[in-house]
């Protein structure tokens, strides 16, 4: 078999799930990685962002961001866009922790990138980690900080942040996982 014919055999294929994610600090792609190891052993692939081929179709996809000004990323922002009559999961991270209320606008507002003729399954959110570089940020705003306890909150957020995704996170994906196959199967 030539090479060119076996790269279309692959663009064609059809796997059972798709996993796509954009990880910037390793927090995204720990949950992307515990979903693919919680479904079956069926055709299931796991790609970055940047690797995802448009014309590689799958039954289910889960869509793994980053929050980033309380979105997604560009990247996932134009793969969210691109998918159509397709069933689809979002996973994501954020620097904020146990938060529904902030939970549910985050995913509002990257579910606004996915078109309507699709079937949606669901979010699920968790704290991560965040660079250092942001609580250096919130050290020096605590110097000049009016309401000192505001900044103080920050960084105690921060450094819970720094335990997580942790344990109970993954089990609560893992439920997650489970959750939207059985919304597919029925069962």
């Amino acid at each position: 078999m030539s090479f060119e014919i076996y790269k279309e055999e692959l663009s064609t294929m059809k796997y059972d799930s798709m996993i796509i994610f954009s990880s910037r600090t390793g927090n995204t792609e720990k949950l992307a990685e515990k979903i693919f190891f919680s479904l079956p052993k069926h055709k299931k692939d796991i790609v970055r962002a940047a690797q995802w081929d448009a014309k590689v179709e799958a039954n289910i996809y889960f869509v793994g961001f980053w929050v980033d000004k309380g979105d997604c990323p560009p990247d996932i922002a134009g793969i969210l866009q691109a998918l159509h009559g397709k069933k689809v999961a979002l996973f994501g991270t954020c620097g904020e922790g146990d938060n529904p209320g902030y939970y549910e606008m985050l995913e509002g507002t990257v579910k606004k990138h996915l078109s309507e003729d699709n079937d949606y399954l669901g979010c699920f959110l968790c704290q991560g980690k965040m660079p250092m570089a942001v609580r250096a940020r919130y050290e020096n705003m605590l110097e000049n900080a009016q309401d000192k306890a505001i900044v103080q909150k920050m960084l105690h957020n921060f450094d819970e942040g720094l335990l997580h995704p942790d344990e109970r996170d993954l089990k609560n994906l893992e439920r997650f996982v489970q959750e939207c196959m059985e919304k597919i199967t029925g069962k």
